[in-house]
C-alpha cells in the first residue's frame, strides 16, 4: 500500500519532505489491502454494468441493519436510513436543519476538526464542554455538560471518541440523554468508528436515544472512504424529509453505484476481514505501549477506534518539527484542540509500527 499518488495522507507527508522514506500516520484511513469480497463485487459489477444514475436494492438496507444487529446487538429500523455522500456532509445537513445562525453546538474537545470545521462553516457557535485528563485517562465533566449544554441547541457527539480512544459505557451515554432531554438539545451522533472495538463493547447512541440521528458508514472499518457512501438514521418523519429537502436544494444526491455496492459487500461478507484488521491493530498498539513504556511520552487507553492519542506535554511546533527530522508524521494535538498531545493512526501493517515506536524513542531522547 505503498506510496499511492492520490492519497491525501501520502501526499501531505510528501508536500513536508520529498524525499521521506517512511509511512505517514496521520489521516485516518487505513495501509491495508481492500477485502477480496469487495473487489469481487466491485469487479462483478464493473463486468456486468454501466455506470448509470442508481439507487440501492431493497437489500442494501437490509445489510446494513443486520451488520449493526448482529456485530453489536443494536436494533436500527431500516425505514429510517437515509444514504449520503459521507458523515462530514451528514452533519452540515443535520446542523442546518436542527439550528439557526448563531445556535450553539456542544462538543467534547479534545475531539475530531471537522465538527469544529462544520460548526463554523454554517455560521453556528462552538460551545465546548471539554473532556477532563487525569491520571492518563479521560472522563466527563457531566456538571460543566449541564451547564454547557443549556446555551446549546445541538450536540454532537462522538461515539467512540476521536481521537481520545474512548468507547463510552451505557450509563454514561444514559447521563448524556438525560442531560440533554433536560435541556432540549437534540443529539447527533457521529458513530463512525464503531467497528473498531479495541478492548470495550460499542454501544449505539441509538440505546438511550430512540430520536438521535445516528451517522455511520462502512468507509472506515473497511477502508472505503473514497467511494463516499455514508448511512444516516433518523427515526423522526419530519427530520428526515427536512434532511433530505436539504440535500436536494445543494444537489447532494445519493452515493455512487460502487459505493453501495462495495458496502453491502463489506456488511455482508466481509466481517472475517475485518476481524484480521482488528488484531493487527490490537497488536499494533500494545507494541507501541510496550516500546514506549519507559519513556517520557504517555500513550492513553484505546477502547475505540485504530487511533493512539499520547501525551507529549512540549512545546507543540519544536515537538513536530523533530518528528519531522525523523521522518515521523502524525497529526499533531492542535488540530483537535489540545497541544499537549499527538494522534498516531495504527492501521498499518506491523512492521511500520515497529520502526514508528523504536524511531519515536530517538526523538525523546532529544529533549531529556
Amino acid at each position: 500500500m505503498k506510496n499511492n499518488p492520490y492519497s491525501i495522507k501520502w501526499n501531505l507527508m510528501y508536500n513536508m519532505n520529498p524525499n521521506s522514506k517512511n509511512h505517514p500516520l496521520t489521516v485516518a484511513d487505513m495501509e491495508f489491502e481492500m477485502a477480496d469480497e469487495i473487489k469481487n463485487a466491485l469487479k462483478n459489477y464493473i463486468d456486468q454494468y454501466a455506470m448509470v444514475y442508481s439507487e440501492p436494492l431493497p437489500t442494501y438496507s437490509e445489510a446494513v441493519v443486520n451488520w449493526f444487529k448482529k456485530r453489536h446487538q443494536v436494533e436500527f429500523d431500516k425505514d429510517t436510513l437515509v444514504q449520503t455522500t459521507g458523515v462530514v456532509s451528514a452533519l452540515y445537513t443535520a446542523i442546518e436543519i436542527l439550528s439557526e445562525v448563531g445556535d450553539g453546538i456542544l462538543i467534547q474537545t479534545p475531539v475530531y476538526s471537522q465538527f469544529m470545521h462544520v460548526i463554523e462553516t454554517t455560521q453556528r457557535r462552538i460551545v465546548d464542554s471539554p473532556l477532563v485528563y487525569k491520571d492518563n485517562a479521560y472522563t466527563i465533566d457531566f456538571s460543566d455538560l449541564d451547564q454547557k449544554l443549556a446555551t446549546a441547541k445541538v450536540m454532537i457527539l462522538c461515539q467512540p471518541h476521536n481521537p481520545v480512544g474512548r468507547m463510552y459505557s451505557k450509563e454514561e451515554l444514559q447521563k448524556i440523554y438525560e442531560l440533554t432531554s433536560k435541556h432540549g438539545v437534540k443529539v447527533v451522533s457521529d458513530e463512525i468508528h464503531a467497528d473498531f472495538t479495541i478492548t470495550k463493547p460499542f454501544v449505539s447512541f441509538r440505546a438511550v436515544d430512540k430520536e438521535a440521528i445516528i451517522c455511520t458508514a462502512a468507509s472506515k472499518s473497511f477502508n472505503l472512504a473514497a467511494l463516499q457512501t455514508a448511512n444516516i438514521f433518523i427515526p423522526k418523519q419530519y427530520t428526515r424529509d427536512k434532511f433530505k429537502e436539504r440535500n436536494n436544494k445543494l444537489g447532494i444526491h445519493g452515493p455512487s453505484i460502487l459505493g453501495l455496492i462495495a458496502t453491502e459487500a463489506a456488511y455482508l461478507h466481509g466481517a472475517s476481514w475485518l476481524d484480521d484488521k482488528l488484531e493487527i491493530i490490537k497488536h499494533n498498539y500494545q507494541i507501541l505501549v510496550d516500546t514506549l513504556f519507559d519513556a517520557s511520552l504517555k500513550v492513553l487507553p484505546l477502547e475505540g477506534t485504530y487511533l493512539a492519542w499520547i501525551y507529549h506535554g512540549k512545546d507543540e511546533a519544536t515537538f513536530m518539527e523533530t518528528l519531522k527530522n525523523h521522518d515521523l508524521y502524525v497529526s499533531p494535538g492542535s488540530s483537535y484542540r489540545d497541544s499537549r498531545f499527538f494522534r498516531v493512526n495504527l492501521a498499518a501493517p506491523t512492521n511500520v509500527i515497529i520502526n514508528f515506536s523504536n524511531n519515536l524513542l530517538d526523538v525523546v531522547k532529544e529533549f531529556k
